[in-house]
């Protein structure tokens, strides 16, 4: 699980380093490993250390599940850049058997599954897409799997149903104006 194919770059090291730093990721317990130089592929890894266990020993659920939940939309922020609208809409975490140990997961999306997403967004300016996640040890033992379902929009079509869903609020709660009656 932990070999790298490729060395990663000093400038994949700084965004690596300043993500773990951020204090939102950095108090789930969970540390990004590798990011490569492409972006398409990140490692975590989610140490078993008193501050991530719970009452029974066992990695606690909100460590692996915190810390894996931003990592899929970050890559597709990454590779679809800013002409994109990404919300992640639905993860389901199922435990297979408690961990004890130091546990890892690797988050990839390859240029082919890229270039179906965005021929699929391209043409029908929304859809959802599910990826899916495995949290194993370093002899590929599987101790959790997430599920993740991540909406992806053009930014140029959501801005316009932003607009929309405003505009139909707008009228929703619109009054009549009273006059004074005297």
């Amino acid at each position: 699980m932990n070999n790298l194919i490729k060395k990663e770059t000093l400038k994949m090291w700084w965004l690596r380093l300043r993500l773990n730093l951020l204090p939102a990721y950095f108090r789930t317990g969970g540390k990004i490993t590798y990011i490569s130089p492409e972006m398409n592929e990140i490692h975590v890894k989610f140490p078993a250390k008193w501050h991530t266990k719970g009452f029974g020993g066992v990695l606690q659920g909100n460590t692996i599940y915190g810390a894996a939940e931003p990592i899929y939309s970050m890559i597709l922020h990454q590779l679809l850049g800013k002409d994109y609208v990404i919300f992640n809409r639905k993860s389901e975490i199922t435990y297979k058997k408690p961990a004890k140990i130091e546990v890892f997961a690797k988050f990839c999306i390859n240029p082919t599954t890229l270039i179906k997403i965005k021929n699929m967004v391209d043409r029908k300016q929304e859809d959802d897409f599910s990826f899916s996640i495995k949290i194993q040890d370093e002899w590929d033992e599987t101790y959790a799997q997430i599920q993740q379902d991540i909406y992806i929009a053009r930014r140029d079509f959501y801005d316009i149903k932003q607009e929309m869903r405003q505009m139909e609020n707008n009228d929703l709660n619109f009054k009549f104006p009273t006059q004074d009656l005297v």
